[in-house]
């Protein structure tokens, strides 16, 4: 794939899939990269950082354990 300077519609369908597994799997948020060539060409944050009544966001500078694919 050819990537462009604005690369973020491109990889929709997989921030969509991500998304819809995470609640399929009760999973409580999501933090998404996507990493080609050594760069960053795309990032998403959404959810929170647990189930607790009162979690955090996840945002881009808080700790969140994941998983790498």
């Amino acid at each position: 794939m050819l990537l462009k300077d604005d690369v973020s519609n491109l990889f929709e369908d997989v921030y969509t899939h991500v998304k819809e597994s995470a609640e399929k799997l009760g999973s409580s948020g999501v933090a998404l990269f996507i990493i080609h060539n050594d760069k960053v060409v795309t990032e998403s944050y959404f959810g929170k950082q647990s189930n607790a009544k009162h979690a955090r966001d996840v945002k881009a500078d808080r700790r969140l354990l994941f998983s790498r694919i």
